[in-house]
């Protein structure tokens, strides 16, 4: 099991190997399929690939309910 803590103060505990969202590549400023936007001035969208939470490292963004949120602690429990 893992606690992931992110910078807006959300925790989430995810199982070993669960697949979740997480950011692939760099954001763009135009929009493209399966890309989210995530700021309206200056336009920016952002992309996430299921992957196993075990690539997961802090620094990375992940697709939660509120949106890409940076991970910033990830302890084993």
């Amino acid at each position: 099991m893992l606690r992931v803590t992110f910078e807006d103060g959300s925790v989430i505990e995810y199982r070993d190997g669960e697949v979740i969202e997480i950011e692939s590549h760099p954001p763009r400023d135009t929009p493209a399929a399966d890309w989210v936007r995530t700021r309206e001035y200056p336009p920016e969208y952002r992309r996430a690939t299921p992957m196993s939470i075990n690539v997961l490292t802090v620094g990375k963004r992940v697709y939660t309910g509120s949106g890409f949120v940076k991970v910033k602690n990830i302890e084993h429990v």
